[in-house]
This record gives structure tokens, sequence and C-alpha cells, in this order.
């Protein structure tokens, strides 16, 4: 991934994440500090604290984990 391509992507913030996987937003933040591997992959941001998902990598998750999304 080039420099360009991290400025131009698009996240998802817990609440829409839990929207998409049709979770609530507790559910996300918990998975997230608690049980890490029942999501996709964090994007890594300068801001540790922030959660943020790069919609294309939840997008390949969801397509290799056979989540079924609504």
């Amino acid at each position: 991934m080039t420099n360009a391509d991290s400025q131009t992507a698009t996240y998802l913030d817990p609440y829409e994440l839990a929207e998409l996987l049709k979770l609530s937003p507790r559910a996300i933040i918990l998975r997230a500090k608690n049980r890490p591997w029942l999501l996709p992959p964090r994007a890594e941001l300068r801001d540790r604290e922030l959660l943020r998902w790069r919609v294309d990598v939840v997008n390949t998750w969801v397509q290799t984990t056979g989540v079924a999304l609504p």
C-alpha cells in the first residue's frame, strides 16, 4: 500500500462497524479490547486509542470468514 492509498482509505468507527455486523457498539468495543480475533484487523493509526477499521479490510475479512451480512 502506498502512502497515497492510506490517505484516501475510508475508515469505520465502532458504531459503523456495529451496524454493518449487526452487533451493538458496546460489543464491538469490548471485543476490540478483550477478543480482537473476533473482529476484522484494526487500522494502525497514530492515535492508539482510536478504534477504526478500513472498509476494504472489513470487506475482505467478511468474505474470508464467511460472516453473513444482512
